[in-house]
Parts: structure tokens; C-alpha cells; sequence
């Protein structure tokens, strides 16, 4: 059985040996005690942990005391921190403070150091960085401020006819949404009064494409794709501005920039909703496991918002974010206002994406060697059976009892 000498380190500092005699160590926490008066009891305040004051009595011994004396005095006064290794507490990083030298002439060969140690902390300097969610934030803010003035100015419903065709309109660009838009059914009730008041129809608008209210997140949601698919949905109301003859019937001419108004404010809506999520894309986590235990039963649970970012998928969302934009600014019914708020839009998101790319995982393809549960694939690749859900859905896989022996893409970790 070894002994707590057999753990003893000879003493050194910045590789400078010398022997080790005795030593202490101060510590403890930084309090401050106030006290006022007519009062018997004091308030302390727990300021934090003192640094470690470390004091060791030791000396340096031989014919060729004198060579090490010099060198222990000169890294005792090196500047910065060194690594002072401690008979019994290791190696520590430290800074050396005071020291007292001294040799008698009854101990010859022999010089003796009273040395002081605080330990080295941290030099921590506060940091920046681009919040690039709150920036998507007030972007999208900016746009919809911007559509909500274009589309006062531009939209008639002076007739009834003209009424009919900007509802209809405004119904077939709901319905591009459905499956996500939670409150498009209900808002479809309010057009007539919603018209006579443009600009709560923009908020009520923009308020439907939100993050929260179109459910984007959950166990087992798709992000990117429904993202990507309300931007290829969107697609489908640009359409170009038509040439009207000079003299053709004011009702036309109007119609005709009603329903370039309608469809600017639904890919408007889309655009600020997709800015929103992209350039505040979640870092990379752990899979949170939540475990139920009721009646006997046991549950398991994965946290409901997404937990990694994808490479290969942000990297699509990018894509397709630019490729939007791209079109949206040549559009001829863009004013240059808007174009101005679309150019920062593009900035931001395509640099918040990217910062979430820094930490993502990517795809990797993998063959399964027989035909298994997705649960048992999960469980092999991840040691974790809850994500066969997971592996099921990206892969598009029919049964989850039976993953065929096909190359699978699943996340590298």
C-alpha cells in the first residue's frame, strides 16, 4: 500500500527546484460586514471567493547553492505568472509576491527563502457580439412598417367588385399557408371591416406568419423545410406588373394594383417571419430527455424546441432566403424604400445563418446492416433510443419498425 509520501512532488518554481521545509494557505470568502448603528444585528454581504494566498518556507542546498540561489531570485522576479509545483497540492498557477532571503554563517552551503504565492485568476475582458435575433427583429419590424404605409396607399376597395377581388385575392393567398397558419381560418370573417382599415390588416397579417403562431416548433417539426416551403409557396404571387394601356377603365388600373399590393404584403409577411427564425437560429445542445414516472407508467419526452443546427440545411435556408430576396428587390412593384429594408434583411440573416454554421453538425449517410427499428438504429448510433423519431422523419422512412439496409443521412453526433 502506498503512503501519502509516496505522493510528494519535489518543490520547483518555473522549473527552478529547491527543498521544501513547511507552508500554509490562506483562503476563504470576501465578506463585507455592515453594521449601523441603534442596530444589533450586521448585513454581510458574500462578495466571493478570496484568491488563494499560498506561503512556503524553503531553501536550496549544496556546493552549488550559490548557482540555485540565483536562480530561484531571478524567476521569484520574473514578471507574469509561472507554475509553482507544490509537494502536496500539485501544480498551480501562480503569481509570485514578497520574498525574504537569508543566509547565516552557521548554515553554511545553505540559503533559506520565505516565499509568497497568489494564485493566478483569469484575464477576462467583457466581449461583444452580434445579436443577430434581436437585429431580425427590428428588421422585420422596419418591414412591416414600410408595407403597412405602401399598402395603405395602394390598395381601392372603392367598389364592391373591387372588394369581392381583393377578398378573393387575400383568400387564395391564405390558403397558400395551410397546415401552418394557425389563424387564417378565423381572420377570413374580418376582411370586409379589415379593408376599411388597412393598417390592421397588415398587423393582422404579419401576425399570422410569426414564429410562435405558425408552430414552427416542436418534436419532430421540420424547421427548415416549412421554412423553405413558405418561401417557395410565396413565390407563387409574384407576378409581373401588368403594361395597361393609358387608356384603359380606372376599375382595371386599380385592380391591377390591388392585387400587386395584396401579394407584396404576403410575400412581405413571409420575408419578416423567415428573418425572424433564420438569424437567430438555435445553437448546438444536447437532446433534453425529459422521464415521467405516473400511475405506475413511465414517459419519456424530447425537449420541444430543435436542438442542433443542421449544416447541410442552413446552408439551404440561406439558398433560398437569398434567391427571395433576390427576386423580391428586381420586382417592379418594389419601391426603393422597401429595397433599402430588403438590402439589410439579406445582410443580416445571411450573417446569422452563418454564425450558426460555425457550430452545427452536418449529415453524414450510413448503412444499416440489417433491416431493424428505427429505435435500435438510434440506439446504435447514438446510445440513445429516443431519436429512432428523428432518423424516421428525415429519411422519410415508411415504417419505423423497419428501416431498410439503405444509405441513411443522420447527424454526425
Amino acid at each position: 500500500m502506498s503512503s501519502w509520501r509516496d505522493n510528494l512532488r519535489p518543490a520547483s518554481f518555473r522549473g527552478v527546484g529547491f527543498l521544501f521545509d513547511d507552508g500554509d494557505m490562506s483562503g476563504g470568502r470576501r465578506l463585507q460586514v455592515n453594521e449601523y448603528p441603534q442596530r444589533d444585528k450586521p448585513f454581510v454581504e458574500d462578495l466571493g471567493r478570496k484568491a488563494r494566498s499560498i506561503t512556503i518556507n524553503g531553501y536550496v542546498l549544496g556546493d552549488d547553492y550559490a548557482q540555485k540561489r540565483d536562480q530561484l531570485l531571478a524567476a521569484l522576479e520574473q514578471s507574469g505568472e509561472g507554475e509553482l509545483i507544490h509537494p502536496r497540492l500539485g501544480s498551480l498557477k501562480v503569481f509570485a509576491g514578497e520574498f525574504r532571503y537569508s543566509e547565516t554563517k552557521e548554515e553554511g552551503r545553505m540559503a533559506r527563502f520565505s516565499l509568497s504565492f497568489t494564485e493566478a485568476g483569469e484575464l477576462a475582458f467583457p466581449t461583444s457580439q452580434a445579436n443577430f435575433g434581436a437585429a431580425g427583429a427590428g428588421l422585420a419590424a422596419d418591414l412591416q412598417a414600410g408595407e403597412a404605409l405602401d399598402f395603405a396607399s395602394d390598395i381601392d376597395v372603392g367598389t364592391p367588385d373591387l372588394e369581392k377581388a381583393a377578398m378573393d385575392r387575400l383568400n387564395e393567398n391564405i390558403h397558400l399557408g395551410v397546415g401552418l397558419i394557425k389563424a387564417g381560418v378565423d381572420i377570413v370573417h374580418d376582411w370586409p371591416a379589415l379593408l376599411k382599415n388597412p393598417l390592421v390588416l397588415v398587423d393582422r397579417y404579419f401576425a399570422m406568419f410569426e414564429p410562435d403562431s405558425l408552430g414552427l416548433w416542436g418534436a419532430g417539426k421540420d424547421v427548415y423545410g416549412q421554412l423553405g416551403g413558405l418561401l417557395r409557396q410565396s413565390e407563387k404571387t409574384r407576378s409581373p406588373v401588368a403594361k395597361l394601356p393609358p387608356a384603359a377603365p380606372p376599375n382595371l388600373v386599380a385592380l391591377e394594383r390591388n392585387n400587386q399590393a395584396i401579394d407584396r404584403l404576403h410575400r412581405s409577411a413571409v420575408l419578416a417571419s423567415v428573418s425572424r427564425v433564420a438569424s437567430d437560429l438555435p445553437r448546438v445542445q444536447a437532446p433534453v430527455i425529459a422521464v415521467s414516472v405516473a400511475a405506475g407508467s413511465v414517459g419519456a419526452s424530447v425537449a420541444a424546441k430543435p436542438v442542433v443546427v443542421v449544416h447541410q440545411d442552413a446552408e439551404q435556408l440561406r439558398k433560398d432566403v437569398i434567391a427571395q430576396l433576390d427576386a423580391e428587390e428586381s420586382h417592379g412593384a418594389t419601391y426603393e424604400a422597401r429595397r433599402l429594408v430588403l438590402s439589410s434583411v439579406r445582410a443580416n440573416t445571411v450573417q446569422g445563418i452563418k454564425a450558426a454554421q460555425r457550430d452545427a453538425v452536418r449529415l453524414v449517410e450510413v448503412l444499416p446492416p440489417e433491416v431493424e427499428p428505427a429505435v435500435l438504429t438510434a440506439y446504435r448510433l447514438y446510445g440513445n433510443a429516443l431519436r429512432g423519431d428523428e432518423i424516421v422523419q428525415r429519411n422519410g422512412l415508411v415504417h419505423p419498425g423497419f428501416v431498410p439496409v439503405e444509405p441513411l443521412k443522420v447527424l454526425e453526433k
